[in-house]
């Protein structure tokens, strides 16, 4: 089942976070309010458990995905306000609560949470809030990196009205169309 995600604007390939630089702006927010999104680190490769890489995505966050595995595009909205595809996450499976605490455990004794704290401090980030979050907060989904097609940095923009306004972090939305692309735009800043 092919899927559509939005996650957060990042300059840093999603492997850590970016700052507030080219965030929503709106206040009431998490990614501005606290100054990263949890979805930052979906593409770092380096952390990689039983074969898969486990990461969040807002829209994931509700126990009707656990288990399921969907094919999901995922896109952001620069700073310019152009919908930017980033990719497929062939496969992706929701992760349970029981999965993420043995996955955050996993992270707690290998020190990749530290790392990701100091990415937090890196980025001017509240850390206050990173050290607050529970494991369902920072993974409800995994993937193989063998299956995603990521093109990074070569990110492609999707026509405006090709996806249109209605698509939020929250939603995990039915794909049940094909992209428009602009023709040669890229975006090579990643």
């Amino acid at each position: 089942m092919e899927k559509i995600a939005r996650i957060c604007w990042n300059t840093n390939g999603w492997v850590s976070p970016s700052g507030r630089d080219g965030k929503v702006l709106s206040s009431g927010n998490y990614e501005n309010d606290k100054g990263f999104g949890h979805e930052e680190w979906l593409l770092d490769r380096s952390k990689i458990y039983k074969g898969y890489h486990y990461g969040y995505l807002e829209c994931m966050n509700k126990t009707c995905h656990y288990d399921k595995e969907y094919d999901i595009h995922i896109f952001t909205i620069n700073p310019q306000k152009q919908r930017v595809y980033i990719g497929c996450l062939r496969k992706a499976k929701g992760v349970g609560v029981k999965e993420s605490k043995e996955v955050y455990k996993h992270y707690a004794n290998k020190g990749w949470l530290r790392l990701m704290k100091e990415d937090v401090l890196n980025a001017k980030a509240s850390v206050v809030e990173f050290n607050a979050l529970k494991p369902e907060d920072l993974f409800n989904v995994k993937f193989k990196f063998d299956l995603a097609e990521i093109d990074l940095p070569n990110l492609r923009i999707i026509k405006r009205e090709s996806i249109g306004h209605k698509y939020r972090y929250k939603s995990l939305m039915n794909k049940d169309f094909e992209f428009e692309f602009e023709l040669n735009e890229k975006i090579n800043r990643l």
